[in-house]
């Protein structure tokens, strides 16, 4: 596999990985039902989740600055 090759796929499973983690929930991050009492609210894991969306976002309409070299240099 050459440097062109790795980096493309690289940069393809790093946004893959980012869209994955744009939601999270209590059961996600590893809080056990009989934890829950003691788990950060709701309003936690909502307020979170929109962070993880906008930087969802941004990762999606924000190409990465190797993906544009790769994109603009000849095979």
């Amino acid at each position: 596999m050459n440097v062109r090759t790795f980096l493309k796929n690289k940069i393809q499973t790093l946004t893959a990985r980012a869209g994955r983690l744009a939601k999270i929930t209590p059961n996600m991050v590893g809080i056990r039902p009989q934890d829950l009492p003691y788990a950060p609210s709701i309003n936690h894991f909502k307020a979170a989740n929109q962070r993880l969306l906008k930087i969802d976002r941004e990762v999606v309409k924000t190409p990465h600055p190797c993906a544009k070299k790769l994109a603009n240099r000849a095979p």
